[in-house]
């Protein structure tokens, strides 16, 4: 099959999704509400970056695994039913200001305990899991590191015209975007590379192996407290914007090549590699972002500036077609068949999903291949998911900031408060260290990924019962995401608690019995409030 296919379907269905579904949503769910204030090239730009991170290039890469047609047609319903239409909701209602405040009424004490809950799991997750591939970027990739470590700098000097007219927005980030990509092209004479191991032990127990990927996440950690604590205006914000210009430079690269070249698809349409969890439920729980994914609510409720409907559900189906490219190098950016089951002829073990990430760098190469040499477009891809990721983690730490900070639903503050700060990163670091090798975060993926979804059902359910009472139409359309994403992340939960348990790990399995259990009390809580909720004038 021509792989220029795929991409040329998902743009139709995105464009009619975004003409109908998109003005459904504006006219019968929610009311007109006032325009977006300030600059919405900007809120788009910093939206699209704080989602579109290296968890859909690493959900939908693994994914792929399956063949080629279960991580395609997810991504595309996904997105259209499902991501796309809660970041519309969550921009309108400002998840965490009158859906906050109506859930807080509608749900009672127990809904705040849930939220807060299932908000820390999947947000320090998630942060753990960035950390981590960021670092392995870094480490993998030295020629990226002098134009990771200038786009710092670049953002704090361009933030004062990164905003306000959407034409200047646009300029100066494609500007300093390609002052940042000389910089990858002059970090291949210049790397900057962290060689050896240094053993940390307690006696004779080594507690921790210090290498090039934690060397990296302990000066990413650095970063973080120095941005965290500043106001998002002042540095992340910024940092996103130019991320966001570079993701569509990635993605209109990735397309024009696909369009131009037309490669087949090598991968087979379905697949079964040796290991693998079972298609059911795992596609709809590892496709999580590039689809619909829970983290992204929390995501809308850390970002300040909230672009407007219709715009935001651009957002999310622009994240869709990033996970149906993601898709295609992963598929059709191969010598042959034979080269494509070699990679992907067993499952990885959780410890290893990180690999992914370097499938969907070397399909890329191949794809561009024509236009550059594969080591500059490697290289450049590599850039632009550790710049993807950083933002997506800042915008999770300032999500948890939000949690821990104010009341579930609460606006997030503009910086970390200082009180908030060491609890904080000193929690990142437990998940981090969880699992030995600063790869705590993929040793709890398995945990982690159902309850991801379950934060989506969560959503997805109050918003239907905050809709029911007061009374607006078309409750279905985010009623039945939210049925299937819960019943989805239970069943996940509960075939992962058996696994361990044969394994005998007892700790992971105590996880998932706690994550069954949470997810439970989620939808049980839900469907009372939906019950109530028609009692209620």
């Amino acid at each position: 099959m021509n792989a220029a296919f795929l991409p040329l379907i998902a743009i139709v269905l995105f464009l009619l999704g975004l003409r109908f579904v998109g003005g459904l949503l504006d006219r019968a769910i929610l009311p007109p509400g006032p325009s977006p204030r300030g600059d919405p090239a900007a809120a788009w730009l910093f939206r699209s970056a704080s989602l579109s991170g290296g968890t859909t290039v690493l959900g939908v890469a693994v994914a792929v695994g399956f063949g080629w047609v279960p991580g395609f047609l997810w991504v595309l319903c996904g997105s259209l039913l499902g991501g796309a239409v809660m970041g519309a909701v969550a921009s309108r209602l400002g998840l965490g200001r009158e859906l906050g405040r109506a859930m807080g009424g509608l749900l009672g004490d127990r809904y705040q305990v849930f939220f807060g809950a299932i908000g820390s799991v999947v947000l320090l997750g998630l942060s753990a899991v960035l950390l981590l591939l960021v670092a392995q970027l870094l480490a993998s990739h030295p020629a990226i590191a002098i134009a990771f470590l200038l786009q710092m700098p670049l953002a704090w000097l361009a933030t004062r015209w990164l905003s306000g007219a959407w034409w200047r927005t646009l300029a100066v980030a494609g500007g300093v975007s390609l002052l940042l990509f000389l910089a990858v092209w002059a970090g291949g004479y210049l790397p900057v590379a962290f060689s050896g191991t240094v053993d940390i032990r307690a006696g004779s127990t080594r507690l921790v192996t210090l290498d090039a990927s934690l060397l990296w996440m302990m000066l990413l950690m650095v970063y973080l407290g120095v941005s965290l604590a500043m106001p998002a205006s002042a540095l992340g914000r910024a940092r996103g914007v130019l991320a966001g210009m570079q993701l569509v430079v990635l993605v209109v690269a990735l397309l024009a090549a696909v369009l131009l070249f037309a490669p087949p698809v090598l991968a087979p349409q379905f697949y079964a590699p040796a290991g693998n969890p079972g298609e059911l439920p795992w596609l709809f729980v590892l496709v999580s972002g590039g689809a619909v994914a829970g983290f992204h609510a929390w995501i809308a409720l850390a970002n300040g500036a909230q672009p407007g409907t219709r715009m935001s559900y651009s957002v999310h189906l622009f994240d869709g077609l990033l996970g149906v490219l993601v898709v295609v190098a992963c598929t059709a950016g191969f010598a042959g068949l034979e080269d494509w089951q070699s990679i992907y002829a067993e499952w990885p073990a959780p410890d290893e999903i990180g690999r992914a990430l370097e499938i969907f760098l070397f399909g890329a190469a191949s794809l561009v291949g024509d236009w550059a040499p594969a080591e500059l477009v490697t290289a450049l891809c590599a850039f632009i998911l550790a710049s993807l990721s950083l933002t997506t983690l800042e915008a999770a730490l300032r999500g948890l900031a939000a949690i821990y900070a104010s009341t579930p639903g609460g606006a997030a503050p503009d910086s970390v408060p200082r009180h908030i700060m060491p609890p904080l990163l000193v929690a990142l670091a437990v998940v981090v260290l969880a699992g030995g090798e600063g790869r705590g975060g993929l040793w709890l993926w398995p945990v982690w990924l159902p309850v991801n979804q379950a934060a989506a059902a969560l959503f997805f359910l109050a918003t239907a019962a905050w809709l029911r009472r007061e009374g607006r139409p078309l409750v279905s359309v985010v009623l039945a995401p939210g049925l299937f994403l819960g019943g989805v992340s239970l069943w996940a939960l509960i075939r992962e608690a058996i696994s361990q348990w044969q394994a005998g790990d007892f700790l992971l399995f105590t996880l998932c019995a706690a994550g069954a259990s949470l997810v439970l009390g989620i939808l049980a809580e839900a469907g009372l409030a939906i019950r109530r909720s028609r009692q209620q004038p």
